[in-house]
């Protein structure tokens, strides 16, 4: 409730949506994280935090071309492109 509370009084401030985000994870609740962290990427869109997690998120769901779709955002990030390949090797 306390970060939820924060992003609402402070809907710009990327790091509260990431740590909101790494809530929900950790609790499993893999929509609501995926919604933090597409905030978190339209605040910061080089946050290779929010493009891996997303990432992962659409992978554990099965959704491939989502996966992929995050994948090539990673691989897009400077020097994140190893990582990338990487990763696209577990997809």
């Amino acid at each position: 409730p306390l970060l939820v509370e924060g992003t609402k009084r402070e809907p710009k401030n990327a790091n509260l949506w990431h740590n909101l985000s790494l809530a929900y994870l950790n609790q499993g609740q893999n929509q609501h994280a995926r919604a933090a962290l597409l905030k978190l990427w339209e605040l910061e869109p080089t946050s290779s935090i929010a493009a891996r997690n997303l990432m992962r998120i659409a992978s554990h769901s099965q959704d491939w071309a989502e996966a992929s779709k995050w994948c090539d955002k990673l691989a897009e990030l400077p020097g994140m492109l190893v990582e990338a390949i990487a990763q696209r090797a577990k997809l």
